[in-house]
């Protein structure tokens, strides 16, 4: 038997007077740390992947908020378009009952005029005269008339401005299949509407009619 007796440098001696060398209990440990521990500190070798990482996920944001603003700019305008186009069919439909109800009294252009002003009204600022394209066809149509307050005559309305009516065959605003014989008025009025995405923007034409048979006498 004999007693190990380790001094500071690890060195100890035995009872025969042999020295031997013992691993110190803190290298053991340290030994153990580096064999089985996770090392201290950043690992310098994956910065570049993190970094790598982090731009992808700001590009992938960029481009899912590009994409929600351009549907929800999209989803807007094409709502406000679809409003406009409401208001144009009121705008026709009120005109041309308005026409159906009202005496042309020998004052055929004045008639033409009364209508077209309801139209607009009707719109709710719609069929403004700043508004792009807007436009608005007022036409008493009665193919078989001959005489001056009572046949075919037709008033346009663009950009505000009213045009000078016109009679004949083709004095009318669309063709609507009823027979020759038969009163009636016609209304037609149209503006333009803008549908923006943001990166794009399309102008489209909005437009209706409306036709009524006459119902007073002249």
């Amino acid at each position: 038997m004999f007693r190990l007796e380790p001094n500071a440098d690890g060195v100890g001696m035995n009872s025969n007077g042999t020295t031997t060398r013992t691993r110190l209990t803190n290298g053991l440990a340290r030994d153990s740390q580096i064999a089985g521990g996770r090392p201290h500190g950043p690992r310098p070798a994956r910065e570049p992947e993190r970094a790598g990482e982090h731009g992808a996920v700001l590009v992938e944001t960029a481009m899912v908020t590009l994409f929600l603003l351009m549907l929800l700019m999209g989803t807007v305008t094409a709502a406000m378009a679809y409003s406009q186009k409401t208001s144009l069919q009121t705008a026709a439909r009120e005109a041309s009952r308005f026409g159906a109800t009202l005496p042309v009294n020998g004052d055929m252009t004045g008639w033409l005029n009364r209508v077209t002003e309801v139209a607009r009204g009707a719109a709710n600022g719609d069929l403004d005269p700043a508004v792009a394209g807007q436009t608005i066809c007022v036409a008493y149509v009665y193919p078989i008339g001959t005489a001056a307050d009572d046949r075919n005559t037709r008033l346009i309305q663009t950009a505000g401005v009213n045009g000078t009516p016109s009679s004949g065959p083709t004095s009318k605003c669309f063709e609507d299949a009823r027979p020759d014989d038969e009163r009636r008025i016609q209304v037609t009025v149209g503006r333009k509407a803008t549908i923006q995405a943001v990166a794009f923007s399309t102008k489209v034409d909005l437009s209706s009619r409306s036709a009524a048979r006459f119902e007073r006498s002249n």
